[in-house]
């Protein structure tokens, strides 16, 4: 019980002493806290900035890879067309050996009505 009464009383002391000091340690903490905040938001703004153009520059080498890599795939793709299209050595082309497309399938007499 004993350690009760102690909280509360140090509960008690403490909010008349915050009561007393406050109309002191307001406009003091004001006038100190301003140029901090000021100074932290000044801080943060510029970190901000700094992080903007580091994603931008990020962002445009990103963009020139995938340009890069598709404009190789283009090329990829153009060469392995040309070397389908070429004859082998026993005289047919290549792409004469790959399977014909599959054709189209009718599922009935309600496709045909249409």
């Amino acid at each position: 019980m004993d350690i009760l009464k102690s909280n509360i009383m140090i509960g008690i002391t403490a909010a008349i002493a915050a009561t007393v000091l406050a109309p002191v340690l307001v406009p003091a903490l004001t006038t100190a806290g301003r140029p901090l905040a000021k100074s932290l938001i000044r801080s943060g703004i510029l970190l901000y900035e700094k992080a903007r153009e580091g994603v931008a520059e990020s962002g445009e080498i990103l963009e020139d890879l995938v340009a890069e890599v598709r404009s190789e795939m283009g090329g990829q793709q153009a060469g392995g067309a040309a070397m389908a299209a070429m004859p082998r050595g026993d005289g047919e082309s290549s792409d004469a050996n790959e399977e014909a497309p599959p054709a189209p399938r009718h599922n009935g007499p309600a496709e045909a009505a249409v």
